[in-house]
């Protein structure tokens, strides 16, 4: 993974890998090193098959209950410990414009569900365009 990094220039200060699961308590991300990763791996040869391996939604996997209005818009993968929510991925917005993203809630207190909605309304917004 390091060399990865360092091949796609990716900078690893944030990066705190306790576990190979991903886990564990003591890993650490930030979301501009999950974008990085995004961005360079929508450039790598293998960039189809990497994003025909993230959720949908409306299909399998994590998102098939999520955001079914924007089946088709939105490529991503969940993580989730107690207490944390993320989202992560790519968005195909209506105006043919490709969006790297990463939502990440730390320290939720009690339900996760409204940081969800949130999630789901951001890819919306980079779906369509903000409006004011």
């Amino acid at each position: 993974m390091k060399a990865f990094f360092d091949e796609q220039g990716i900078s690893r200060e944030g990066l705190v890998v306790a576990d190979g699961s991903g886990l564990s308590r003591g890993n650490r991300v930030t979301a501009r090193i999950i974008t990085d990763l995004l961005l360079a791996m929508n450039r790598h040869e293998q960039a189809g098959v990497y994003r025909a391996n993230l959720a949908e939604p409306g299909g399998i996997g994590t998102l098939r209950s999520r955001m079914k209005d924007l089946k088709g818009h939105v490529f991503a993968k969940t993580g989730y410990i107690r207490g944390v929510r993320a989202l992560s991925g790519y968005v195909h917005a209506n105006d043919g414009r490709w969006y790297c993203f990463s939502f990440i809630y730390n320290d939720i207190p009690g339900s996760v569900k409204p940081f969800e909605r949130m999630q789901d309304q951001a890819c919306r917004i980079l779906v369509e365009g903000w409006k004011d």
